[in-house]
């Protein structure tokens, strides 16, 4: 029997059609079972015979939810594995009665306990050993481990060590971790669907567990923030695992029936029931590169991806004599190529410019060689750069020893049509005569032959041709201000090969890198060619290492420039990861409340309970709604602040007048905790000058979060004292949790707004603390925090008693 193929397409059939599916499948079995009993009843003992005859009707389990694999539908037994068993009964002769209705760790008790015959689904393991025997394999499929997007990637089980991890009551890898690592922090549910909600949710970290059935839920019920992080720690078998069949204890006989069953079944029978439960469409870039699910299905529908290619730039990228893209591209689609599993073919363009407009036009999905300008990204999407070259001035051996492009003014300058750098020189170098050719092969012949006195260029392509054409006449003799990095283009009208082929190119090591580059700026030439061009070339290296020290100076400052400027992008972009991860889970929070009481609703309208629940049901909408409100107001508060949308409007407050206003406002909440707003003060409280709107929103905005963070019945404390003759300071004390000594760490450098980010209130968005520190800087105020785990926080305010700069923040 052929090995089955180990994943899953998106494409699921639905209800009717799974149904059709098993009427037309059962009835095919029907047709043929009289003579497939026949022939496998010739393989049985009698024995064996006689304990079917004795036993004609056998009890088997039956998962509600391991889609596709073992499931109920309508009331039905259906997947990959009810149809397997039910082709195994049809070979040996007996009847199944499948018991469903009950969890997993239900169904492998009753087998324990030896109320049903037969189990399956199942992974071998020395505690199941002890109560089951066990068939061969029938199905091998993929386990990986899922966390949320944006996760690092998890290299060993050491890295799952301090995750909370969540695992399916009664499965094999549930066991392992029980029994191997105790220490893990395990999080128990009962079915699929919980285990990666809680994932989604943040209430847990990974889930390991097979991909076949994982990824039906990520794709039916929308969990796009779910992916693939690592392999499986547990089994160590290469991720792959083995279901088997297996009958109780005591009925060792049975075992060998079912063995025979499965022997019996033949490649056509077993590829039928494959394809029906699209378990064919898995490859190892799925584990590898961790690819979503749309991205494999696009894969599956996909067998060729169509490439234009630069088919004379050598050895960077061009097409060989077989019509395939070769040089350093080549190397790196080859490689891609292989690990994706999809054929790579070269679109036929006969230059870089036609090649282009092919993928403009959607002839090609990519192109090999593209220099990733701002100003295509309208229409294209690169890879990160796989080569990054300098352009040099090349010339012939009686020109001058070093030229500049400054210095060309009267001189002909041969470059290749539509080259950017070609492009770039005419832009800052009007005054230069060009003559333009079509490929670099025809700009090196026109420079050997005197047709022009200079060329600019990058050495390795430049080098393959001297090479090819045994020209020993050019030399390297300048430098110039240009450089270039090249990427593969992919078209922007397929977002999702884009985002396979950055995964692909992310995924090659720096000693690939190293490889594929050393495989072709290499140079090797021919015995018998002029050695002549070998000094050329030597000669023309030691030209350029004396340029780079030259400009050794220059090219530091700009490194450290750049350096700069992508350290600040970098923390910018993990910034917004940060938040945006951070917030699409408390929106979620909240929309989860009102849409699924609003749906419950319906449900009780013909029961006597059902204005008490519509009541209840009407309180949590109204509770999650102003949940929503208050989220969407800190980002709108956020929002104005960065914009300088907020005016301050300065003007003399009275503190005790408005502190007490304050805890007033906040009395129906103090009253529903049984909590105390206490307002203490050593002496009469004074004036300070500042905005009254931003302080009311400051000092509620902490007080807020202290009746959050407080248990009921404690008491909050308001203590105003002069800081000194020009401060006033307002410290907010609670006796909640505080904030752990890890994320004080953290958050050491909290006044950054970058840190703070990591600060979430009890329910909010995070952006609680930060407004406040914000709008306490535009008041020319300072804000501290003073926490210890277990005995609260308190959040130390400190005012100007007069304001200097008012305006607009």
């Amino acid at each position: 029997m052929t090995g089955p193929v180990k994943a899953i397409n998106l494409n699921y059939i639905g209800n009717w059609g799974r149904i059709f599916s098993a009427i037309i499948f059962t009835l095919l079995l029907s047709i043929s079972a009289n003579a497939q009993v026949s022939e496998t009843l010739e393989t049985l003992t009698p024995e064996e015979r006689e304990w079917i005859a004795a036993n004609p009707v056998l009890k088997t389990t039956n998962n509600m939810d391991l889609i596709p694999l073992d499931f109920v539908e309508n009331g039905r037994p259906m997947g990959f594995a009810i149809d397997y068993l039910n082709l195994v009964a049809s070979k040996i002769g007996v009847e199944l009665e499948f018991i469903n209705g009950k969890s997993w760790i239900e169904l492998v008790d009753m087998a324990r306990n030896r109320e049903i015959d037969i189990i399956h689904s199942l992974v071998q393991n020395p505690r199941r050993d002890e109560f089951l025997h066990f068939t061969t394999p029938y199905l091998n499929h993929s386990v990986v481990t899922y966390g949320r997007v944006g996760e690092p990637r998890l290299n060993s089980i050491e890295d799952i060590a301090d995750k909370r991890i969540g695992v399916i009551k009664g499965w094999a890898i549930t066991d392992y971790y029980q029994n191997n690592h105790p220490e893990f922090t395990l999080i128990e549910f009962t079915g699929i669907l919980d285990a990666l909600r809680a994932i989604s949710n943040n209430e847990i970290d990974v889930m390991t567990g097979s991909m076949i059935a994982v990824d039906y839920y990520i794709s039916q019920y929308f969990l796009r923030d779910i992916v693939i992080i690592g392999d499986d720690f547990a089994f160590n078998t290469s991720n792959l695992i083995k279901h088997r069949l297996a009958s109780t204890i005591d009925k060792p006989i049975l075992r060998d029936i079912l063995q025979k069953g499965m022997d019996a079944i033949t490649d056509e029978e077993y590829e039928v029931i494959i394809k029906k439960w699209n378990l064919d469409h898995e490859t190892e870039a799925s584990i590898e590169l961790g690819l979503t699910i749309e991205e494999r299905t696009w894969l599956a529908a996909n067998e060729t991806i169509k490439a234009a290619s630069t088919p004379d730039t050598a050895p960077l990228d061009f097409v060989n004599d077989n019509g395939e893209i070769s040089g350093i591209s080549g190397s790196y689609l080859r490689r891609i190529s292989d690990l994706i599993g999809v054929k790579i073919e070269w679109v036929g363009n006969n230059t870089w410019a036609e090649g282009y407009q092919k993928l403009l036009d959607g002839e090609a999905d990519i192109i090999s060689l593209i220099i990733p300008y701002e100003e295509r990204r309208e229409d294209v999407e690169f890879t990160e750069n796989y080569a990054n070259t300098s352009y040099v001035i090349f010339a012939r051996d009686d020109g001058a020893p070093l030229i500049t492009l400054d210095a060309m003014e009267g001189k002909k300058l041969v470059q290749v049509r539509d080259y950017e750098v070609t492009n770039n020189i005419k832009r800052d170098y009007p005054d230069i005569e060009m003559v333009i050719v079509d490929t670099p092969d025809e700009a090196v012949k026109t420079l050997s032959v005197g047709g022009a006195d200079a060329y600019v260029g990058i050495i390795p392509v430049m080098s393959y041709h001297m090479a090819e054409y045994s020209l020993t006449n050019i030399r390297v003799a300048g430098s110039t201000e240009y450089r270039t990095p090249y990427a593969i283009g992919i078209s922007k009208d397929k977002p999702i090969l884009a985002s396979i082929m950055k995964k692909a190119m992310r995924h090659f090591s720096e000693t690939e890198k190293a490889e594929i580059n050393r495989e072709w700026l290499s140079l090797t030439i021919n015995q018998e060619q002029d050695y002549t061009l070998l000094f050329t070339v030597t000669l023309g290296a030691a030209c350029i290492i004396i340029i780079v020290l030259f400009w050794v100076n220059k090219l530091k400052l700009e490194i450290n420039r750049r350096k700069a400027v992508e350290k600040e992008l970098n923390r910018a972009l993990d910034v917004r990861a940060t938040f945006f991860g951070h917030m699409s889970h408390e929106l979620r929070t909240p929309l989860n409340a009102i849409i699924g009481f609003a749906e419950m609703l319906p449900l009780h309208e013909k029961k006597d309970d059902y204005n008490e629940r519509v009541q209840e049901y009407a309180d949590y909408i109204t509770s999650g709604g102003k949940h929503l409100l208050s989220l969407v107001n800190d980002l709108l508060d956020q929002n104005k602040i960065e914009t300088g949308a907020i005016k301050v409007s300065i003007e003399t407050l009275k503190i005790d007048d408005l502190l007490k206003t304050y805890i007033a406002e906040l009395n129906p909440i103090t009253k529903e905790n049984s909590q105390t707003i206490e307002l203490i003060t050593s002496e009469p409280i004074g004036t300070i000058q500042s905005d009254r709107r931003l302080f009311k929103q400051i000092i509620v905005n902490i007080l807020s979060n202290a009746q959050k963070y407080s248990p009921n019945g404690e008491t909050i404390t308001i203590q105003v004292t002069p800081a000194n003759d020009n401060n006033t300071k307002i410290s907010i004390k609670d006796n909640g949790d505080g904030i752990s000594e890890d994320i004080l760490e953290e958050l050491s450098a909290y006044k950054d707004k970058q840190k703070a980010h990591f600060i979430a209130n009890a329910q909010g968005t995070g952006l609680g603390l930060i407004i406040v520190h914000q709008l306490m800087l535009r008041l020319d105020g300072t804000l501290d925090i003073n926490t210890e785990k277990g005995k609260g926080t308190e959040i130390a305010l400190t005012f100007p008693n007069n304001h200097k700069n008012a305006g607009v923040l």
